[in-house]
């Protein structure tokens, strides 16, 4: 939530807009000569009294709301130290800046009509703001304050098109177009310019870059056609050369997450050549703490004026948060100073806005959250304490509803609150959330190792066959460790603490993945992770954990590696550290280590061939089994002998046995041509691509311990899938235990499949009813099986047309007809002495095949079944006509007794 509100990210429909040229963008700043505001020194003490205003304002000084803030006076208030003409020239080199910043950060309503304002109002209401958190003694010299000044200016003035030189050509132009584009699925060739597609584009496009371009922005200049001079929106060519580049690193750094602003500790600017002899040095650090508390803290009715909000009309939660804003008075500093808190107010919310009162929550824990970061920050690095450090009432809803008020309702905090890991583990991580089956955590280990490398390829760390996943067994004198190691991107520092620890939440869905890693999102990388709580299977496992990473394309002035220690207590808090000598990584990637319970190595290896028999498979075959078919090298290793469980796209080049060994590890007879099996064949979908290689499992009832298929997404087991052997891609899993799965392919495909090599199987002659009954199922054309019996003869499709042509009456019956006990014959004298009556057709039934009927997308329906099959025939045949269900009906005599089953009798009209 902290990074919601702090980085802007109201959501908004966005009405066209035109966008303008860099001239239309500055109608004020575009213009070749800017006419000097000389301010002279003032005494601030006079500022205070109208009598006192009224007098400078009589000799042409105006006084700005800023200038009245405690931070500006304790800068720039005069002294007697020979240094007020220094003040003087970065006064009125601030004035000309904020000039120009005032016609630029006008244009950002017209960018961007939904965000609450960001205007001239907003950047000087920062110093007030400010000031109530650092307090009347805080140090400032007027360096500092000037770029201060400077980053308040500029911290959010690239919200709009003008902000680019090169206008809206510069912005579609950057690859932040297209990774925008691709995120909201919209295709850049088709954009018209000011259509609501291309200013949704433009919207986040803006708001993500406005940090990036307020860093370089105080260099940037800009020019009017015919004339070539460069104009800047920090004219004094002396102050932008000294100061220019903090000033953007401070106005970007408010962007950051608050551990990058250590960066900062060592960065101190010394006094410019210009201000000689003025010794005033710049705390880089401080300024960016000053700049990031305010700006989060400046959350008022100022931001969100009620007739503008009118005309703007924000929708969706644009409108919430302008309702929030609307309502809240300026934060005040707590009049008693031992308190150190920042104090919020409010008029009524009524029960209508309740959602904008639970955002107004929010974003007082937010401003909570950065004063805390800051004082941190501040002890850490021996940096000037502000004068409050919390926000006041936050301890609960109640309390924080006695001064930010609603009305007609009474806020209860009902959100879900995760308190600790080993909880979250107890009560989800186990049989409820992955079914009893510790492999479960070793397939979700090996599959964020897969994502890992694979982003890593799209990325161009590693090329399109390179990258390995060890899985490792480690024998100690304090249990088994099982490692599982990738050579994938690594995580940073923000990852591990902030994205892997928050429960459902992914890396790969979450909008982190633009500050982490940006070319991902433009890649045609997937990721096979999506629910954002693999990492927690791990604790089925073990409790002792290590995770330890290096990051590729390592961050600016972060550790290269680290390490996350989960402490053997169950109930311990996770350490975050630099890796032991014997700890490093060679090579990017990520290590997730877990002592092993007692036992669970043991369960962890252990495959159920049925309800009574269980085998002990090899550490290469049990992974290889939960990764069938991978596109990476899959080593393991066990008591320092390593093996190579999966090749990187094998499954299209191993032999049939050994293949189906895989898929079915601990069955000692795979072979694919015993009597209810098919060869398997490859399969591919319509645009040609490979999905699978797969047989057809003809037993006329799934036998568990029977041969069984493996559906993958990304080479990951996701379940079985009756009827069917082998290998065969699927949609990605909903089902976390993965017991079953659905193919990624349509009945039409798997249909045209069939049919093409139903042909070839050499067994088809020697297949019974019942197979028949399973290939009709699965789609096999009706001319190609036997659909039933007569006179106990099998019939087919055209057999069975034939008889209809003699006939009006048939009757069906479903399954053989075998003696039951009131036929009042002997079993033996049913069989010698059986005699059919005439057109009755016996036929089979087959268990029904769920994932292809929930592919099925042709219209009309096929035939699926030999009942089917049967009726249709009749309709070609016969036209209309009548079937009477579970009719008694005579379908054969017995030494002259008749013997009567229930029949589904159909007849001609």
């Amino acid at each position: 939530m902290q990074q919601h509100f702090r980085r802007g990210s109201e959501n908004a429909a966005l009405p066209p807009a035109t966008p303008r040229t860099p001239v239309q963008a500055f109608p004020e700043l575009m213009t070749k000569c800017h006419i000097g505001i000389k301010i002279q020194p003032f005494c601030m003490t006079a500022t205070a009294s109208p009598s006192g205003r009224f007098r400078q304002l009589k000799q042409g000084r105006r006084v700005e709301n800023y200038q009245l803030s405690e931070l500006w006076k304790t800068a720039f208030a005069p002294q007697d130290d020979g240094l007020d003409r220094q003040r003087n020239r970065l006064i009125e080199a601030f004035t000309e800046f904020r000039k120009n910043v005032a016609t630029l950060v006008s244009h950002i309503h017209k960018d961007m009509p939904s965000l609450t304002v960001h205007d001239i109002t907003h950047i000087d209401a920062l110093w007030l703001t400010a000031s109530e958190i650092t307090g009347p003694d805080y140090p400032l010299n007027p360096a500092e304050a000037f770029v201060l000044g400077g980053a308040f200016l500029l911290h959010d003035a690239a919200h709009c098109v003008a902000a680019y030189p090169g206008g809206v050509e510069e912005i579609v132009s950057l690859p932040e177009w297209a990774v925008y584009c691709n995120t909201l699925k919209i295709d850049p060739a088709t954009l018209q310019r000011g259509s609501p597609e291309f200013q949704k584009v433009l919207f986040e496009v803006l708001r993500a870059l406005h940090p990036k371009q307020a860093r370089s922005l105080a260099h940037k200049s800009w020019t009017i056609a015919g004339d070539d001079s460069a104009l800047f929106l920090l004219p004094n060519a002396e102050l932008r050369r000294a100061y220019g580049d903090v000033i953007g690193l401070v106005a970007e750094s408010h962007w950051h997450h608050p551990h990058q602003l250590e960066l900062l500790h060592p960065q101190k600017i010394t006094p410019a050549a210009c201000l000689q002899p003025a010794l005033w040095t710049v705390d880089v650090l401080k300024l960016a703490l000053i700049l990031r508390t305010a700006d989060a803290a400046h959350i008022d009715a100022q931001r969100a004026p009620r007739f503008l909000q009118a005309l703007t009309r924000p929708t969706g939660l644009s409108l919430e948060h302008w309702r929030f804003q609307s309502r809240l008075n300026s934060v005040k500093r707590d009049a008693d100073p031992q308190r150190k808190e920042l104090c919020l107010s409010g008029s009524p919310f009524p029960l209508e806005e309740q959602t904008a009162w639970w955002l107004a929550f929010d974003a007082a824990k937010m401003i909570d959250s950065e004063l805390r970061a800051s004082e941190r920050l501040q002890l850490d690095y021996n940096r000037p304490l502000f004068a409050v450090r919390s926000v006041a009432h936050l301890h609960s809803t109640e309390s924080f509803a006695v001064n930010v008020p609603t009305t007609g309702w009474h806020p209860i905090d009902t959100s879900l609150k995760i308190s600790n890991i080993s909880k979250i583990v107890e009560q989800f991580g186990g049989q409820r959330l992955y079914g009893d089956d510790p492999s479960a955590a070793l397939r979700e280990l090996i599959q964020n190792a897969r994502d890992a490398v694979n982003a890593c390829r799209s990325l161009g760390g590693l090329g399109e066959e390179e990258g390995e996943i060890e899985v490792c067994v480690q024998s100690t004198a304090e249990g088994d460790w099982l490692h599982v190691t990738d050579t994938g991107i690594g995580m940073s520092r923000y990852v591990l603490t902030e994205v892997l620890l928050d429960f459902g939440k992914s890396l790969w869905k979450s909008a982190e993945l633009r500050g982490e890693w940006q070319r991902l999102i433009t890649s045609d990388f997937e990721a096979v992770g999506r629910f954002g709580i693999g990492f927690f299977s791990v604790f089925m496992l073990g409790s002792r954990i290590l995770l330890t990473t290096r990051r590729y394309e390592v961050k600016d002035n972060e550790s290269c590696q680290w390490v996350l220690d989960f402490a053997n207590d169950h109930h311990a808090r996770p350490t975050l550290r630099a890796p032991h000598e014997d700890e490093r990584l060679h090579r990017h990637g990520t290590r997730v280590s877990v002592l092993l319970r007692s036992g669970e190595l043991k369960r962890l290896l252990t495959s159920k061939i049925n309800y009574n028999k269980s085998v002990t498979l090899t550490l290469a075959d049990k992974c290889a089994s939960l990764a069938p078919s991978l596109d990476i090298h899959l080593y393991c290793k066990f008591q320092g002998s390593r093996t190579r469980a999966v090749r990187a796209n094998d499954w299209l080049e191993l032999d049939e046995i050994t293949l189906l060994s895989r898929v079915n590890p601990g069955l000692v007879d795979v072979s694919p041509c015993i009597e209810n099996y098919t060869p398997l064949k490859f399969i591919k979908n319509t645009a040609g691509e490979i999905i699978g290689r797969i047989g057809l499992d003809l037993s006329p009832y799934y036998r568990p311990d029977g041969l069984t298929s493996a559906g993958v997404y990304r080479g990951i087991l996701t379940g079985t899938i009756p009827g069917l052997l082998g290998i065969l891609n699927t949609f990605q899993q909903d089902d976390l235990a993965r017991n079953t799965a659905t193919p990624a392919l349509t009945a039409q495909e798997f249909h045209k499949w069939v049919n093409d090599h139903i042909d070839e199987y050499s067994s088809l002659s020697t297949l019974d009813l019942e197979q028949f009954a399973i290939l009709a199922r699965l789609g096999v054309d009706k001319e190609k099986i036997k659909i039933g019996a007569v006179s106990g003869s099998d019939i087919s499709y055209v057999d069975f047309l034939t008889l209809c042509a003699k006939t009006e009456t048939i009757a069906l019956h479903v399954g053989r007809i075998d003696p039951e006990d009131h036929d009042d014959v002997s079993a033996k004298k049913f069989y010698e002495k059986y005699i059919p009556q005439d057109f009755v057709i016996e036929t089979e039934g087959a268990l029904p095949v769920h994932w292809l009927d929930l592919s099925e997308l042709s219209e009309p329906r096929q035939p699926r079944s030999t009942v089917e099959i049967i009726e249709y025939a009749i309709t070609q045949s016969w036209g209309k006509f009548t079937a009477s269900k579970n009719e008694k009906y005579k379908v054969a005599t017995v030494f002259g007794h008749d013997i009567i089953r229930n029949c589904i009798v159909y007849r001609k009209k």
